[in-house]
């Protein structure tokens, strides 16, 4: 699906979006209208999630994004 559809889900589920396709260990996003815009924590990582995540052109328009709970 693509970010929209994927956002649409996380807020309508509570769950976390992430790429299919990411080389390297699945980074989860939480979209918010909260100051903290979209929070992102690597899978499995015991930090804390970093503030304002910014997705570059490839994820804006990307297509494999999945929803996780």
């Amino acid at each position: 699906m693509n970010i929209s559809e994927a956002t649409k889900l996380v807020i309508a589920t509570g769950g976390k979006m992430y790429r299919v396709s990411e080389d390297c260990a699945p980074m989860l996003i939480t979209p918010t209208d909260t100051p903290d815009c979209c929070t992102g924590e690597i899978r499995g990582s015991d930090k804390a999630p970093g503030k304002r995540w910014q997705p570059q052109a490839k994820d804006l328009i990307a297509e494999d994004w999945e929803v996780t709970e």
